[in-house]
């Protein structure tokens, strides 16, 4: 396979990406999706070598913390070089307007303006258990013309730890935190976070 065709996937989940980065992202954008990571910032897909004068890292939205939207869309809306919306996701991007090296260090260097953040990917307590009561529920029609199901009568007195049983979920539940988290990876990633913020709190001691 030639590396002009090696890069050509589609939107990838990212957990398969990051286990073979080099097999998924053209060497111009794989050291700022390295270090979106490493902040605990998710990327959904990349320039690839048909993006002819221009690379760009797209960023999973539904998985930035409000400070780093809030940061997004500060540059954005003030029309700062180097960050767009993608065109069809709507999904934040940064962006530079050259390829090999060049692109690489510039993609760096805005990757480095996010701020480390934690997962957001996770339920409280009552949200999870108030999900778990609505279980197989009758819809109702909310007051926006939406459909939600309604509270089961057979589930209304259901325990946390009764959802937690019927889901077999209990390895994504911290207790002390009140949090369920929504996967795996997503539980994964707040203890990179952890690592990180306890590292950081070493060095300032």
């Amino acid at each position: 396979m030639s590396e002009n065709t090696r890069y050509q996937y589609g939107l990838t989940p990212t957990e398969f990406v990051k286990a073979n980065p080099e097999e998924y992202i053209i060497p111009d954008c794989l050291e700022a999706c390295k270090i979106l990571w490493e902040k605990g910032i998710d990327t959904t897909q990349c320039s690839n070598y048909d993006d002819h004068g221009i690379r760009y890292v797209e960023i999973d939205i539904a998985t930035l913390s409000k400070e780093n939207s809030s940061f997004f869309y500060e540059q954005f809306n003030n029309n700062v070089v180097g960050f767009s919306i993608g065109g069809m996701t709507h999904n934040p991007r940064i962006y530079v307007d050259c390829e090999g090296e060049e692109a690489k260090t510039r993609l760096c260097e805005l990757a480095q303006m996010f701020s480390l953040q934690d997962t957001n990917e996770y339920w409280t307590v009552e949200d999870y258990l108030d999900s778990y009561r609505r279980t197989n529920g009758n819809y109702i029609v909310l007051s926006n013309g939406n459909l939600q199901r309604d509270i089961n009568p057979d589930y209304a007195n259901a325990t946390l730890a009764d959802a937690l049983d019927a889901r077999d979920e209990w390895e994504l539940y911290v207790e002390e935190e009140g949090r369920i988290y929504k996967s795996r990876d997503a539980l994964e990633k707040h203890h990179e976070y952890l690592e990180r913020i306890n590292k950081i709190e070493k060095k300032n001691v």
